[in-house]
């Protein structure tokens, strides 16, 4: 009986080492997997008369491990929180060693009451790396329309 127990103990610590050994691996795989995720600056232009906001997004993904269920959404609210404007896309998955650039575009209509006040654009990418750790990317910019675009778009 104290046999049987004893190599059940030793079986037990090994399988105990085993799982620690896995998710430490794991770990440094991820750390070295190089995910970079770069939000550029906002491009503002007017465009026939319609105001349009140009973000571009760029994901490196490293050579070990896929990007799942990659989520990107840009809104633009007052600075009271309030929603003037979003647009969202869902890319699903990025293979490892690979480059993604996207670009996404908004054409709110500003209404006159926030003529010349600040505006916030937010950049949000969600994503799945390695089958287990959701990562979370939130850029957010400060705009403010300018004087000077007859209609209902401004600026910026």
């Amino acid at each position: 009986m104290e046999k049987a127990l004893r190599v059940l103990s030793i079986t037990s610590a090994l399988l105990w080492a085993l799982l620690a050994g896995m998710v430490i691996l794991s770990m440094a795989f991820v750390i070295l997997g190089e995910v970079y995720v770069y939000v550029d600056r906002p491009v503002v232009v007017v465009y026939k008369g319609q105001l349009e906001i140009l973000v571009v997004i760029y994901v490196r993904n490293g050579p070990i491990f896929s990007i799942r269920n990659l989520h990107i959404n840009i809104s633009l609210t007052d600075l009271r929180g309030h929603l003037l404007c979003q647009n969202e896309t869902s890319v699903g998955d990025v293979g490892p060693d690979s480059d993604l650039t996207l670009s996404l575009t908004l054409r709110p209509r500003i209404p006159p009451w926030l003529r010349g006040r600040p505006l916030n654009l937010t950049v949000v990418a969600n994503m799945i790396y390695a089958v287990m750790f959701p990562i979370e990317v939130r850029a957010s910019f400060k705009i403010q329309p300018s004087y000077g675009l007859v209609g209902e778009a401004y600026a910026i």
